[in-house]
């Protein structure tokens, strides 16, 4: 059939997911960038405890470890993400809101994720705690 070449559109779980794993391995300023517009909109924001799940499954296929807020803060990287926000995202943006606007808002989705490890049921169910 035509739609054997097609590949699955990706799931928003699966692209939050991801974003984690690559800001994690090399906290690049489009990571950060994407990871705080995704948390930021709700209409996007899909259950915690399924970003949760597909995160830890990208970082054990890609024999990583599983990155803690404190790992990304404390990250080599983090030096550059700051000297190349403006250099690296310029360009892509009509424009550019401030590093620490994004960065002091990193742990929001951290904990939002964090949560869901705690309480699965939760994030699950429409009006729970995952939608504040």
């Amino acid at each position: 059939s035509a739609d054997l070449g097609r590949q699955r559109p990706i799931e928003s779980e699966e692209v939050f997911a991801e974003k984690l794993r690559a800001m994690g391995e090399r906290c690049r300023p489009r990571d950060l960038y994407d990871i705080v517009n995704l948390y930021r909109r709700h209409d996007f924001r899909p259950h915690a405890s399924i970003v949760r799940s597909v995160y830890v499954e990208k970082c054990e296929s890609k024999g990583v470890k599983v990155f803690t807020l404190a790992d990304i803060e404390e990250s080599d990287y983090r030096e550059d993400l700051e000297q190349q926000w403006e250099n690296m995202l310029r360009h892509q943006l009509p424009a550019l809101p401030p590093l620490d606007s994004f960065w002091n808002e990193l742990p929001a989705p951290h904990l939002w994720i964090a949560h869901a490890a705690l309480r699965p049921c939760c994030s699950a169910r429409p009006g729970c705690c995952r939608d504040r």
